[in-house]
């Protein structure tokens, strides 16, 4: 571009100094000649020739100036055209980067959803862990009381069988002397005219014996009725038995599994827990400090199998503890939680950091207070259907009885008999009805959850879990209502 200006520069001053020389040449001309143009003098015609002289190489330099403007016009056009696609794939390269950075957006937030499941999976698991420990102990328990029902029915089953022979042997003995008193009533029909005041006596004492005989008959019936129910029940007993020996296998396999992994403790595990009533202020202390004793052994069987069992491993704020205690000191019931405010490995140096929840433990939910309702048509379902329906049932009982405060986990029905049955019953029926889970008794905050089931059909109670003759108030049986 800058030899384009010079040239332009050279070909003006050339142009102006040939328009110029041709000027003066033209004016020395006009002047010696004494020309005149448009009546003018010959000086003021000699002028004239300059000026147009001057013009013309005036408008020689506008005119070269207006090419080089052409010329670099050109040029800027060619520039500017360059730069619009420069700022056009700039525009590009920013949509691109743009789009990157939204897919990069979407990656992280997809990432962020799987970390928050995978924490509520691990959550899950650990209630699952907790809920299957409660299940197990429970299932250990009702194991043990069945075992000892089964071993009752057994012994009752060899006495009523012993009955059952001696009567056998009676009635036989009967049927013998029966069948010796008609013989003796035929001879002695015979002599009859001598000795009838004998022969009546004689009848009244085999009317006596056909009433005993028919009495015994009778109670041999009775006791074979008996002994058929109590065979039932024993049949019933060993079935119950080995659904709760599977269902104890299972929950052991269940927690075997949940245990394999490395971490001992998980935020939020209760690492102690325990309802407070203080009858005296002071006392307020030492209650609160022998709870977490019970804690930090907990925390060191947990995470430190191998440390002194005195050491201290867990930590919280010295005002933790005295809101705590000034919370109990008014003698009302609490229930008080050591709870473990993070997840810990085995082996993990301490500080244990937990903290201590305090609630009042008052009645939540009273007895055959509905939890939640169900409608279920039997008549539609397989038994794993119905069984799947129920434990939703419970599984929602559950979550309301946790969401209103109740701090146990787990639930438990207290009479597994009497749901058994409740089950079969409920497994015979034409059409749908309406299932209540309900409280088996007075639930408070620190539990236990006891449930319990209803069956109601158009307002009226089909059947229902009562609580058994020989048990507390707590424990339930299964008990069938009328219909009329």
């Amino acid at each position: 571009m800058t030899i384009g200006y010079v040239l332009i520069l050279l070909a003006t001053l050339v142009l102006g100094g040939a328009i110029a020389t041709m000027g003066d040449r033209l004016g020395t001309r006009v002047g010696k000649a004494r020309l005149s143009l448009f009546n003018l003098r010959p000086r003021q015609t000699a002028t004239l020739v300059t000026i147009v002289t001057g013009s013309l190489i005036s408008a020689s330099t506008l005119g070269l100036l207006f090419l080089a403007g052409l010329f670099e016009l050109e040029e800027i056009q060619t520039r500017l055209g360059r730069a619009r696609r420069e700022l056009d794939q700039s525009r590009i390269q920013q949509e691109q980067a743009k789009a990157e950075l939204s897919r990069i957006d979407r990656s992280l937030q997809a990432a962020i959803a799987r970390q928050t499941a995978t924490q509520g999976r691990l959550n899950k698991a650990q209630k699952r862990l907790v809920q299957a420990d409660k299940q197990f102990r429970l299932a250990r328990t009702q194991l043990a009381q069945v075992s000892k029902r089964a071993r009752q029915l057994l012994s009752d089953i060899k006495s009523l069988q012993g009955e059952r022979l001696r009567l056998q042997g009676d009635l036989s003995r009967l049927g013998n002397e029966n069948r010796q008193l008609v013989g003796d009533r035929s001879r002695l029909l015979g002599e009859r005219s001598a000795l009838d005041r004998q022969n009546q006596t004689l009848i009244v004492q085999n009317r006596d014996r056909t009433a005993q005989i028919r009495d015994r008959e009778q109670r041999l019936k009775t006791i074979e009725t008996r002994l058929n129910d109590a065979n039932q029940r024993f049949q019933t007993a060993q079935s119950e038995l080995q659904e709760l020996e599977g269902s104890v296998r299972r929950l052991e396999r269940e927690s075997q599994a949940l245990r394999e992994g490395n971490v001992a403790l998980r935020r939020g595990e209760v690492l102690a827990a325990a309802t407070i009533q203080i009858p005296s202020p002071e006392l307020a202390q030492s209650a609160i400090n022998q709870l977490l004793l019970v804690g930090n052994r907990t925390a060191i069987e947990r995470t430190r199998p191998g440390i002194t069992p005195n050491a201290q491993v867990i930590g919280l704020s010295r005002g933790d503890v005295e809101r705590a205690i000034a919370q109990v000191r008014d003698g009302r019931a609490y229930y008080v939680q050591v709870i473990s405010s993070a997840n810990y490995l085995i082996g993990e140096d301490p500080p244990i950091r937990v903290v201590l929840e305090v609630v009042p433990n008052q009645v939540l939910f009273s007895a055959q207070e509905i939890l939640a309702v169900a409608t279920i048509d039997p008549s539609a379902l397989t038994q794993d259907e119905l069984r799947d329906r129920l434990e939703l049932l419970l599984g929602q009982a559950q979550f309301r009885a946790q969401r209103a405060g109740v701090a146990a986990e787990g639930f438990r029905v207290e009479n597994v008999p009497g749901l058994i049955q409740f089950v079969r019953w409920l497994e015979q029926q034409p059409g749908p009805l309406e299932v209540q889970a309900v409280a088996a008794r007075d639930i408070k905050t620190a539990g236990p959850l006891s449930l319990s089931f209803v069956a109601i059909r158009n307002g009226q109670v089909l059947y229902q879990i009562e609580p058994l003759p020989n048990a507390p108030r707590e424990s339930q049986r299964s008990r069938p209502r009328e219909n009329g």
